[in-house]
């Protein structure tokens, strides 16, 4: 049997467990930039042209093929287009790359792909880059793994999440906790003042803590805490109150509800 690597375990497993989310198109993203033949060649490119004796070409001096597009097959116009070389932004823009991978990530993208579509010598040689290609795919690859690693560290930053605290629930515990989601959700407001002395679940049992209160001393005093039924106490200690899964997935759902209501409208009537 063959020996599979780490990676391929790593995603065996998510697979055996989830659905993974693939990125979208490279391509698409790049136009919405709107980049002009100087972003594309940047500084390292602005005075790229096609080579000396270039082999002539009819098509018309619009082509920018990096041929001869002069009257003759002897004329030295070496034009060349470099817009639309998408690869070549992973070296002249690689800011942009790197942002289109976050937007993906952002957005939910477990698995990201490199900025390499076309970064291969048959593509390149087209724009007479075929000596870039090694370079082109490194410096995708590294684009897109500082992508990942700034959306998989532990300091990943969090896009607009909201608070939720358990006072405003009823609940003993306080348990601030922070969420995110593509879409749009309330947080809840803190309301210490009316709960009393909180109970904590964390540490062991009957501990004191700095706010006055104390973790649960058994176990019904623990469940009533948090709102929860069931558990062990070290389960109790890594987990989130129903309440707070109720209240966002409720927010949720309306926001699903809408969104097929608003795309039903729009089917039906196109002006809605």
């Amino acid at each position: 049997m063959t020996e599979i690597s780490k990676t391929e375990q790593v995603l065996r497993d998510l697979l055996a467990q989830r659905i993974l989310i693939l990125d979208g198109a490279m391509g698409t993203m790049i136009q919405q930039y709107k980049l002009t033949e100087q972003d594309y060649r940047g500084n390292r490119f602005k005075d790229f042209q096609g080579p000396q004796g270039a082999e002539f070409c009819n098509k018309g001096t619009g082509c920018g093929c990096g041929a001869n597009h002069g009257e003759t097959n002897s004329s030295p116009s070496r034009e060349l287009f470099l817009k639309g070389n998408n690869e070549l932004l992973s070296l002249t823009q690689p800011h942009i790359i790197q942002e289109i991978h976050e937007q993906y990530l952002a957005a939910g993208a477990d698995i990201v792909e490199t900025n390499t579509f076309g970064a291969t010598s048959v593509a390149q040689d087209d724009y007479h880059m075929a000596h870039l290609v090694y370079e082109m795919n490194l410096e995708s690859a590294k684009l897109a793994r500082a992508a990942c690693d700034k959306y998989s560290s532990p300091n990943a930053p969090l896009i607009d999440p909201v608070q939720l605290c358990g006072s405003a629930f009823g609940l003993k515990v306080r348990r601030h906790r922070l969420f995110e989601s593509n879409m749009p959700l309330v947080g809840s407001h803190c309301d210490h003042k009316n709960q009393g002395k909180p109970v904590g679940i964390y540490g062991s049992m009957r501990d004191e803590i700095p706010n006055g209160g104390h973790t649960a001393k058994t176990m019904p005093e623990a469940y009533e805490a948090m709102g929860i039924e069931w558990m062990i106490w070290g389960e109790l200690v890594e987990s989130i109150p129903p309440a707070y899964t109720h209240y966002l997935g409720t927010q949720l759902l309306t926001s699903v509800d809408n969104y097929a209501t608003t795309r039903t409208l729009r089917g039906s009537y196109p002006h809605a």
